[in-house]
């Protein structure tokens, strides 16, 4: 029971916006008698003020949205404006004494694409981006950070410049399936180059960045431009790049994506999802969802009601540093407006490729300043850059070294790795199975005992309730009966124990 005068701690303002268990940041002493007033009044002032409130911030958000999609690229203050809102209202006292208006605005004004994490978004201004040990944190913690207006307008428009033309890179784009009657094109490249490109792939407020978040030396792995027309661009499933990277002799998950704007990302127009923390969870296995590879669903379906589903709206020039762990996916392209993204994946130099594949192995990358895009201007000059394309079979990918009509075709090992990833599972029927269950037992107590318990119990073979697993016509079977062994444990013929009592077939794998 509280006494008056005991100090009390009072509200805090989560890291994240107002998401549950997240961390104490700060907080006040209040006395208990002064908080047992404040909250019988508050219930009081709360039938009337919630109605009132949450009608003037929820049109200040439509407003807000429809203003921002209209004038798109020119929205920077009334997103400011938005962000400002929420904020005062995040850190006002309401949020402790009108418990039901914070819980009425966290489900029903903060809409998902604007449920991001604040302690997850850093502003580049034009100079240096300082990795700090927040920023390290973030990215460790949910598996991703945003970076606003890392790249300038004038940036933005020599790289648009140098994406158009027949000896453009989008000349050799080629698309995706996703398997709805909609294509999400690609062009793709292994080296950074000598173009535009390949210079911003050098700058440090890329490269430096993704060193100083995976805490190793970093080369270029690949890059792709990532393009969604309107009305027609396609979706991609839920995926981990690294359950990609996996099947081309990456041993680590020691990289990351670094995912820029070319235009204004909303989740009419196919921005990225994440499910914030699921990189923490390893590689899932990966197979056939529809036309494409993705993450196995009945995995992905049990981390949705643990983590939290991230929509990631981005401005032109804004980017996302990802960790390739980091579950993520992004839907069709239903506006009217196209949505380019560039993609840059870092790998540690520790993490070459350990047999050839269709990405290259560990190559020094030299920096460059973080003007070194505007310093070149618009250059397409694509000798060496190592792009890689599609055959004809739509299968089989290949490499044209320097654009001179010589060509390396990676055909078997990495793409049968990759389809070999699809069956992954198979023997269990644990992935695209009937049968989800698993040989291995499910939550149960562990009673403890005392660490002399070996010593107390002495000799005891009974193998009564164990779930001993056996093989048995090629597949892997419980033992659930109780079950009898020869004191003796005399080999057979077969060098297996000899089992008196047939046993009960369990669980198949």
């Amino acid at each position: 029971m509280l006494t008056t005068g005991a100090p009390l701690l009072h509200w805090s303002r989560p890291l994240g916006g107002m998401r549950s268990g997240t961390e104490v940041t700060h907080c006040t002493v209040i006395h208990a008698n002064t908080i047992l007033i404040c909250r019988e009044t508050s219930l009081r002032l709360e039938r009337f003020l919630a109605p009132v409130l949450l009608g003037v911030l929820t049109v200040f958000r439509l407003l807000t949205w429809e203003l921002a999609t209209r004038l798109q690229g020119h929205n920077d203050h009334l997103r400011s404006a938005f962000d400002l809102c929420c904020h005062v209202f995040s850190v006002s006292p309401a949020v402790y004494f009108l418990p039901g208006l914070r819980r009425a605005f966290c489900t029903s004004f903060l809409s998902p694409q604007w449920e991001m994490a604040q302690t997850s978004v850093y502003v580049y201004d034009g100079t240096e981006l300082p990795v700090s040990d927040a920023m390290k944190e973030d990215f460790h913690r949910d598996g991703f950070i945003i970076v606003r207006n890392l790249l300038c307008q004038k940036e933005l428009a020599i790289l648009e410049e140098a994406f158009q033309g027949q000896d453009a890179l989008t000349a050799y784009a080629y698309g995706n399936d996703d398997g709805d009657g909609r294509q999400a094109k690609m062009c793709l490249w292994n080296h950074p180059g000598n173009d535009v490109t390949g210079a911003l792939t050098r700058t440090r407020k890329l490269a430096h960045t993704a060193e100083e978040l995976l805490g190793a030396e970093v080369y270029h792995y690949h890059s792709k431009l990532i393009m969604k027309e309107a009305r027609t661009g396609g979706k991609f499933v839920w995926h981990q790049d690294y359950g990609y990277w996996y099947n081309f002799a990456c041993m680590f998950p020691d990289m990351l994506t670094v995912f820029i704007a070319m235009d204004p990302c909303s989740p009419d127009n196919g921005c990225l999802q994440v499910l914030r923390g699921s990189h923490r969870a390893g590689r899932i296995d990966h197979g056939g969802v529809g036309n494409q590879v993705g993450a196995d669903l009945g995995r992905v379906a049990e981390l949705e009601k643990c983590l939290d589903k991230v929509y990631v709206p981005l401005e032109a020039g804004d980017a996302m540093f990802f960790h390739c762990n980091l579950l993520h996916t992004s839907s069709a392209n239903n506006s009217e407006r196209r949505r380019w993204a560039l993609l840059t994946a870092y790998n540690c130099n520790h993490n070459s490729p350990y047999v050839e594949s269709v990405y290259g192995p560990y190559q020094p990358l030299t920096g460059l300043n973080n003007h070194a895009v505007t310093s070149l201007g618009v250059d397409r000059n694509l000798e060496g850059k190592d792009i890689i394309v599609r055959e004809h079979d739509d299968k089989t990918l290949v490499s044209l070294w320097n654009l001179c009509g010589e060509k390396q075709t990676y055909i078997g090992w990495a793409h049968k790795q990759l389809n070999r990833a699809c069956t992954i599972g198979s023997m269990c029927g644990a992935i695209g199975g009937e049968d989800k269950r698993s040989i291995h037992c499910q939550k149960s107590t562990l009673r403890q005992l005392a660490n002399d318990a070996v010593l107390t119990t002495g000799v005891n073979r009974n193998l009564c309730g164990k779930g001993v697993v056996v093989k048995k016509d090629g597949k892997y079977v419980t033992l659930n009966c109780k079950i009898k062994v020869r004191e003796s444990a005399v080999a057979n013929e077969e060098g297996e124990r000899e089992v008196i009592e047939e046993p009960k077939p369990g669980n198949n794998v």
